[in-house]
């Protein structure tokens, strides 16, 4: 009896993961019957992703060298932010932007962008009363390697007179040195940095 109790067992065992390997079977099943039932579709959401990572990143042919598109990039982005000036706009996005608050900041706290190299640029504000002169370096793609102006931040933070945070100031400061930062083109007047996750806006200012 227990010999035949024994194999029943194995004979459920075997049933349930028949049955287990069918269940998760369906969803594959399912989406490639989808896909090669239209397969206009795999190739339109296919094309979209090259697409999406050619305008990101680079393009995807082999016959491009990312780094020359990179280069392309940066010359592209240099002949839109040189010789203009920009304010940084409705930064809180809980609230709209209107015109009034683009030409006060564009008056009172303008941002200039000046070309150091072929692969890397300045840009100088005047951030809390103070100018800022941050060095972007391109990295690949829409990726930059930053460096702060993080004198300017010491000079700033020493200026307050919190003596009994001066350690934390000092460690914040240099900790934050160095950053990288996407920019995007999003129109000719308008550019977005994600900067630790966080997406500001850049409007450029009427001459």
């Amino acid at each position: 009896m227990a010999s035949y109790a024994g194999d029943n067992s194995h004979v459920k065992d075997h049933s349930m993961e028949k049955m287990m390997r069918s269940v998760l079977a369906v969803p594959l099943i399912v989406l490639l019957t989808a896909i090669f039932a239209n397969p206009a579709m795999s190739a339109q959401h296919l094309d979209e992703f090259r697409q999406a990572k050619a305008k990101f990143y680079f393009p995807v042919s082999p016959n491009v060298v990312p780094t020359a598109v990179a280069k392309l990039r940066h010359e592209m982005l240099m002949g839109l932010i040189t010789n203009n000036r920009w304010a940084w706009f409705a930064s809180d996005s809980r609230r709209s932007a209107d015109q009034e608050e683009l030409e006060k900041n564009c008056h009172d706290n303008p941002v200039t962008f000046t070309r150091l190299s072929d692969y890397s640029f300045s840009l100088e504000s005047n951030a809390g009363g103070r100018p800022v002169k941050d060095v972007y370096i391109s990295d690949s793609g829409t990726q930059y390697n930053v460096r702060r102006d993080f004198e300017a931040d010491l000079k700033f933070y020493s200026s307050l007179g919190y003596e009994g945070q001066k350690d934390l100031f000092l460690a914040n400061t240099l900790h934050n040195a160095n950053q990288v930062v996407t920019v995007i083109q999003l129109s000719q007047k308008v550019l977005m940095t994600i900067n630790d996750g966080v997406p500001l806006l850049l409007a450029r200012c009427e001459q």
